[in-house]
């Protein structure tokens, strides 16, 4: 997604399948990486002539119909996009699409930027804030890619995701 023709291509091939998932019953949902949140595009957001740089999976939702497209955020590569800086930047986005938003991909960011196990002091993701933001989310998928001990991130992953209070 680096035009923002292709993240215009993008939105109506996912629409495109979205149209014919709901045929069976289903729905399509988008998934992202770092890039998708680093990249910028100029894009009029509100439809009033004015553009703004807005990440490229904003031009991908505004361009979706949500009767047929989702999206899961996997916050670790949101944030990465983003950059560290602009974690009000990551909750302002989870909070101004929730209702896009039915998926969150869980797994924590070391200050170094490396993916850390959920919850613990490695993590630097303020979940709470993440959590409040996406309110209507439906599925939490836990991920720690290439884990030194996947069992052990996994139990941890659990107990976070079971006893997080917000």
């Amino acid at each position: 997604m680096d035009t923002l023709q292709d993240a215009l291509d993008i939105a109506a091939n996912l629409n495109a399948l979205g149209k014919k998932a709901a045929a069976r019953g289903l729905k399509v949902y988008g998934h992202n990486h770092s890039g998708e949140f680093a990249t910028k595009l100029a894009y009029d957001v509100n439809g009033d002539g004015i553009t703004e740089m807005v990440p490229a999976i904003e031009v991908v939702i505004l361009n979706t119909d949500p009767r047929y497209v989702t999206f899961e955020i996997d916050v670790h590569w949101a944030y990465e996009g983003l950059g560290h800086e602009h974690f009000g930047d990551l909750v302002y986005f989870l909070h101004k699409y929730r209702d896009r938003i039915s998926q969150l991909h869980v797994k924590g960011t070391a200050a170094n930027g490396a993916i850390t196990d959920v919850g613990t002091p490695s993590d630097i993701t303020d979940w709470k804030s993440v959590f409040r933001a996406a309110t209507n989310v439906d599925y939490y998928h836990f991920e720690y890619d290439l884990a030194p001990n996947p069992t052990a991130s996994a139990e941890n992953a659990y107990k976070f995701l079971t006893r997080i209070r917000f």
